[in-house]
């Protein structure tokens, strides 16, 4: 990703990292922001186990480690929930909920 935004170089193209196959692939967020710093702008910022696209607590990520990644490297950008899993399509608005209200917990 790296090397792909420094060949584009255009002030209006950034970064976007999934919580998920970042988890799947062994890796964490300061080793984006490392690498990417300013150019990182948008987070999907989802739970699994590892695999999946769960709210905020019903999977096995350490979420909360993450947002400490995220504020320790200075990310300014975005976070966005992207709740996929099959479980919530019949009440989709209380998986929403369940991650924002552990999202202020740890604010």
């Amino acid at each position: 990703m790296k090397n792909m935004l420094k060949e584009l170089n255009h002030g209006s193209i950034g970064g976007m990292i999934d919580t998920i196959p970042m988890a799947l692939a062994g890796e964490c967020p300061a080793q984006y922001l490392e690498a990417l710093g300013e150019k990182l702008v948008h987070v999907h910022f989802i739970d699994g186990e590892p695999r999946g696209h769960l709210a905020w607590g019903d999977g096995v990520l350490d979420m909360e480690q993450y947002l400490t990644e995220f504020d320790d490297l200075g990310y300014q950008g975005y976070l966005s929930l992207e709740i996929t899993d099959g479980r919530y399509f019949m009440n989709p608005s209380k998986s929403v909920e369940q991650s924002i209200r552990r999202l202020y917990s740890v604010l």
